[in-house]
């Protein structure tokens, strides 16, 4: 369970809509029922949503914003650590994330509806291009199967990453 993860000292809870369409946010949300919120760090993504391709994702400010308000109601929370943006790489280009995505979550942010803002996608240098580009601090970046036995490239990127600050997810 939940609580006995905790209770081992993994303390790094990471979820979003996507997964199960709820169903994660819900189940994380009733498990951590009664557990000091010190105890975990939690995050969870805006802009995947719909199984239909051709409705999947939405990076508008006005939809990743009422995504993140239904996530914390779902977590039963005040507010996550983390908001991450979902798979950056589908957004219609990397300028609808820079001018509409992440100035939303930056409001979200300076209301204490979370502590920290990343994005998450597959080819590095879209993670890459979009940290150069945003006027919005960008806390963390999750990059996902680039540090296996059969990919290790997401390694070419720590002294990058390093030099801005900027932590390292890996996930996969």
């Amino acid at each position: 369970s939940l609580k006995y993860a905790l209770d081992r000292g993994i303390n790094f809870i990471d979820t979003a809509y996507w997964y199960g369409h709820g169903a994660s946010e819900n189940f994380i949300g009733n498990a951590l029922k009664g557990v000091p919120r010190e105890r975990y760090f939690i995050s969870t993504k805006v802009a995947r949503y719909e199984k239909d391709a051709a409705r999947m994702f939405d990076f508008s400010a006005e939809k990743v914003t009422k995504s993140a308000h239904e996530s914390l109601e779902r977590l039963q929370l005040g507010y996550v650590d983390l908001l991450q943006v979902h798979d950056v790489e589908f957004a219609p280009s990397i300028d609808v994330v820079i001018e509409s995505t992440l100035p939303a979550l930056q409001k979200l942010k300076e209301r204490g509806l979370c502590r920290y803002i990343g994005i998450t996608g597959y080819p590095l240098s879209t993670l890459r291009a979009i940290v150069d580009k945003s006027q919005v601090k960008i806390d963390s970046v999750l990059s996902y199967c680039r540090l296996t036995l059969q990919d290790s490239s997401l390694a070419n990127e720590f002294s990058y990453y390093r030099a801005k600050g900027i932590p390292l997810i890996n996930a996969s």
